[in-house]
């Protein structure tokens, strides 16, 4: 049976055993192609410009929203895949403010590539010696789901955020797929302590350490680092 799917985000469809076409919804559909490409997360891929589609060679494929349940491995597996393609392209520019499940495809059953571009934005700075760098966001935008404090409490527009905020919503993406367990309500997000209980059950491991640098309260301090 071919292997078709199609999300808010794209749309994979099967041509035959192995191959496949891609179609990246939004802006910034070649700068995924090229974070995909040149972190080496995909092999035997190219960019058609006269369709705007993605040929490429795979296994297996399915969508993030349809196989979200993933051991500790498949976690370490998406942070070092996610973050390859996050820190390609803060490099050139972009970045994440949040993620939705449908924004991911699982390659090869341990390759996690994003392909959303629904929550994408151009990096500016607002300094001369560009250190403090910032996304503008000119409308209030569909919350992602998995989002994070500083989206959440935007009241005043156009306002500067902080590049780092998706390193927050990566946090809650992997603390739900891993624990089961979901840190946002509403507009809000639940206390240092029910934080903490929720990620009792990794204490003392690298996972754990991870997290809460991922979901620093302090944006400037986040890290993507797992060690």
């Amino acid at each position: 049976m071919n292997t078709n799917i199609e999300t808010r985000s794209f749309s994979l469809k099967q041509i035959n055993t192995f191959n496949y076409v891609l179609n990246i919804k939004g802006e910034y559909k070649y700068q995924i192609y090229q974070s995909i490409v040149e972190t080496n997360l995909l092999k035997h891929l190219f960019y058609n410009d006269e369709t705007n589609n993605i040929h490429l060679t795979l296994e297996t494929a399915i969508s993030l929203k349809n196989n979200y349940e993933l051991s500790h491995n498949q976690c370490i597996k998406m942070i070092y895949t996610v973050t390859k393609q996050i820190e390609y392209l803060e490099q050139n520019g972009l970045v994440f403010y949040g993620f939705d499940l449908d924004d991911i495809l699982i390659v090869n059953e341990n390759i996690f590539i994003v392909l959303g571009t629904r929550y994408l934005l151009p990096i500016e700075p607002i300094d001369n010696d560009n250190k403090n760098m910032y996304i503008k966001m000119y409308n209030i935008p569909n919350t992602p789901y998995f989002s994070n404090p500083e989206l959440l409490q935007l009241r005043k527009l156009p306002s500067y955020l902080n590049s780092k905020i998706g390193y927050y919503s990566l946090g809650v993406l992997i603390v739900f797929c891993l624990l089961k367990q979901y840190l946002l309500v509403g507009n809000e997000i639940k206390n240092k302590k029910e934080i903490e209980d929720i990620l009792s059950p990794i204490n003392d491991t690298k996972m754990y350490s991870f997290l809460k640098r991922c979901l620093n309260v302090d944006p400037e301090k986040r890290l993507l680092l797992f060690m």
